[in-house]
C-alpha cells in the first residue's frame, strides 16, 4: 500500500547575493511505502527522510552570513521543529530516533544560536517556567500528539475515530483480556501483539500510567484460553 503525506512547511533559505535569511513556505509530498510499525512506513525510511531535513537546515544555518543569535534561535523553534512536527500524529519514531535525528541539529546550530555546543541537552529540553530554554522534545512531542489525535477523533465521531475504536477492539481480542486495553501490561504483553500505531499509544500510555476506556462493552472472563 502506498501513502501520501503532505507536509506545508516554511523553509529557511539563504539568499546567494545577499547572503541574507529568509523564510518561505513549501509543500512536499512525501511518499512511503511498507507496513509495520510505522502508519506512513518503515521506521528507517521515516527517520532517514527528517534527518535529511535536520541536516539541509544545518547545512543552510552554518552558511548564512550577519546572523544574530536569537535569529538562529526563533528559525529553529519556528522552522525546523515545525516542519518535524506536522506528521507527527502519524509517526512512531522511538526516543533514540529522535536523539539522532536531532544530534546534528543540535551541534551545528547551538553555537551560531550563542551557545556551546556541549550545551546540557537537559536544559535545552526543559520548560522555560524552570529554567529551561523551554523547546520540546519531538519523542515527547509525539507521543502527546499521538493521545491528542486519538481522543479528538473518538470524541468527533469521524471515519478514523471509527476505526481506532475497531482497531482497538481487535487488539484487546488478540491479547484476551477483558479489561481495558490501557489497563493491560505492555511489558508482558507486547511480544503477543501485532506492532502498529496503536501498540505505540498502548506502550506511552502505560507508561505514563494514562487509561483511555473504549466505549466498546468490556469482554467476558473466561474467554482466555
Amino acid at each position: 500500500m502506498t501513502s501520501f503525506l503532505v507536509v506545508v512547511a516554511t523553509k529557511m533559505v539563504v539568499e546567494k547575493k545577499t547572503g541574507k535569511v529568509v523564510w518561505r513556505s513549501q509543500k512536499q509530498v512525501v511518499t512511503f511505502f511498507g507496513r509495520g510499525r510505522d502508519q506512513f512506513g518503515p521506521k528507517k525510511l521515516v527517520a532517514t527522510f527528517w534527518s535529511g531535513a535536520t541536516k539541509e537546515f544545518t547545512t543552510k544555518i552554518k552558511s548564512a552570513q550577519n546572523t544574530l543569535p536569537n535569529d538562529a534561535w526563533v528559525a529553529i523553534t519556528s522552522t525546523i521543529m515545525k516542519t518535524l512536527e506536522y506528521p507527527m500524529a502519524a509517526l512512531t519514531i522511538t526516543k533514540q530516533g529522535w536523539d539522532e535525528i536531532m544530534k546534528p541539529l543540535l551541534h551545528f546550530c547551538l553555537p551560531v544560536a550563542g551557545y556551546s555546543q556541549n550545551f546540557p541537552r537537559a536544559v535545552i529540553f526543559v520548560p522555560s517556567e524552570q529554567g529551561g530554554k523551554g523547546l520540546m522534545h519531538p519523542w515527547y512531542n509525539q507521543e502527546l500528539t499521538h493521545l491528542e489525535t486519538f481522543w479528538e477523533e473518538l470524541a468527533s465521531e469521524t471515519h478514523t475515530g471509527e476505526f481506532f475504536t475497531t482497531s482497538m477492539e481487535a487488539l484487546r481480542l488478540e491479547l484476551s483480556y477483558p479489561t481495558s486495553l490501557m489497563s493491560v501490561p505492555f511489558d508482558r504483553m507486547a511480544g503477543c501483539a501485532t506492532n502498529s500505531w496503536l501498540t505505540s499509544l498502548w506502550e506511552t500510555c502505560n507508561k505514563w500510567n494514562i487509561d483511555i476506556k473504549s466505549i466498546a462493552p468490556e469482554l467476558k472472563k473466561g474467554l482466555r484460553v
